[in-house]
């Protein structure tokens, strides 16, 4: 709880702090838009130069060679391996109430 009440009031004061600088000298402003937005740019520059790679979830069960979709088991679709679902769990109820197809 201490550490939650320090951040929030480090976090207060920080702001507080650069206010009064800004306040006082406006080239700081000037010096803060700048940086925030050669910082915005490199982000953007690095997003587009290295894309995420999609991958896909549930990743695909290994296969091995010894299995066959016939086999005397029992098929691929027993209800002990059933296919997850890829939406995590918390967010289930909150996707369940989107109009069908907006979640592909």
């Amino acid at each position: 709880m201490l550490p939650a009440i320090g951040g929030l009031l480090a976090g207060h004061l920080a702001a507080t702090a650069v206010a009064a600088l800004v306040a006082r000298t406006p080239l700081a402003l000037t010096m803060l838009t700048t940086m925030g937005t050669a910082y915005l740019v490199w982000l953007g520059i690095g997003m587009l130069t290295r894309p995420s790679t999609p991958t896909t979830w549930p990743p695909s069960p290994p296969t091995s060679p010894t299995s066959s979709a016939g086999s005397a088991t029992g098929s691929s679709t027993s209800p002990h391996h059933a296919p997850r679902s890829r939406i995590p769990r918390p967010i289930r109820p909150v996707v369940a109430r989107l109009p069908p197809g907006s979640t592909e």
